[in-house]
């Protein structure tokens, strides 16, 4: 709270020093400034945030990526011991290797189609390793 007292007092003479400049454009920029400036602390003061989730110690852990990566973690649960090369890293280079060269497939006789075709089957994939594991956990 002593930080937010000096970085306010700061800010008023920041302001008061500018604001008897020669220039007002300068000193509307910094008025409006210095005011998001301020407002953001204190309006985290205010609003706190959430805690998040809360945790069970009663139940077994259980560890589970965000939403992002849940897709990527379903593909290496298809692919334990030595065959782990494929899910790791096998798989998700294929698909970026895809995302990559979907302007070059996209030339030639019918190759919007192609393009078009790629990317359905790569966002179906995402989706549905994504979904997999939140319907059935």
């Amino acid at each position: 709270l002593v930080f937010f007292f000096f970085f306010y007092c700061f800010f008023c003479f920041f302001v008061f020093l500018f604001f008897f400049s020669s220039r007002r454009r300068h000193t509307r920029y910094i008025s409006v400034t210095g005011v998001q400036t301020c407002a953001l602390p204190i309006l985290a003061l205010v609003y706190p945030q959430g805690i998040g989730r809360q945790i069970n110690f009663s139940t077994p852990y259980r560890p589970l990526p965000e939403w992002y990566f849940l897709w990527l973690y379903q593909i290496v649960r298809y692919f334990p011991g030595r065959w782990a090369f494929v899910g790791t890293i096998l798989l998700p280079v294929t698909a970026v290797l895809i995302l990559i060269f979907i302007p070059y497939i996209d030339r030639g006789k019918r190759g919007r189609l192609k393009a078009i075709l790629a990317g359905l089957i790569l966002l179906l994939s995402f989706l549905i390793f994504t979904l997999l594991p939140a319907l059935n956990p």
